[in-house]
């Protein structure tokens, strides 16, 4: 798998701390699968503008600058702008928890089955509290895994989310539908491809299923509803 660096691992890679340069590499070691690690487009913007703001501080900008040149020797990985639908179901299923930058560095992440790399605490928190929501059911079959490198350098690194694995969240799914009736359920499992099959729009579940496409869409609504109530 690859490894998709956001712009605090890679500070953490000059962090004065010895130990936490330590961590963060055998990190990067352990989920190397040979190919050069990525970061996202707004990484480079993000230390960039640090860069720029420490101009007048030689020694600040001396400690950012570093950063900055080796971003810029990874591999750049950008979402389209006409591809962005992974970007709008982190946007959907975080309810704006997460900030701009974030969400599009996620989305990258997930777009190129890379292991996310950071030392944000708070945002590895938000994806993995929120990666095993309907609205990302498409999008997780792509993503791998969230590693947290925390700053405290004696705390062990962390993956938060471990490789993906269909069958096990199959299996959580389908628990999950345990709480809503029959037809809901079946409408949710025709609707997200987990009867084996692949994701089909709301016209084909209703073909599949005998109702009108309206039908099937309320059903849709009240069910994924009644689950997020129950906290999912």
């Amino acid at each position: 798998m690859g490894v998709m660096l956001d712009s605090s691992a890679l500070i953490g890679l000059f962090e004065a701390d010895n130990r936490v340069r330590q961590a963060l590499r055998a990190s990067l070691e352990n989920h190397d699968d040979g190919s050069t690690p990525k970061t996202h487009a707004v990484v480079i913007g993000e230390l960039r503008t640090g860069v720029l703001a420490a101009e007048s501080d030689s020694l600040a900008e001396s400690r950012r600058r570093p950063v900055l040149d080796t971003a810029l020797t990874l591999d750049i990985e950008t979402v389209e702008a006409d591809d962005t639908t992974t970007f709008a179901q982190i946007t959907l299923s975080t309810k704006r928890s997460l900030g701009q930058n974030d969400r599009w560095i996620c989305a990258a992440a997930i777009r190129t089955r890379s292991t996310l790399v950071t030392q944000d605490a708070a945002m590895a928190e938000q994806l993995a509290r929120y990666f095993n929501t309907l609205d990302l059911l498409d999008a997780v079959e792509r993503y791998v895994k969230i590693c947290l490198i925390p700053r405290n350098p004696e705390q062990p690194a962390t993956g938060l989310r471990p490789p993906f694995d269909i069958d096990a969240l199959t299996d959580d799914v389908e628990t999950m539908l345990t709480n809503v009736s029959p037809t809901d359920a079946e409408v949710l499992r025709t609707r997200f491809g987990l009867d084996q099959g692949a994701p089909r729009t709301i016209g084909q579940v209703s073909e599949q299923l005998d109702m009108t496409p309206a039908h099937a869409a309320r059903i849709e609504r009240r069910a994924i509803a009644k689950l997020r109530s129950l906290g999912y």
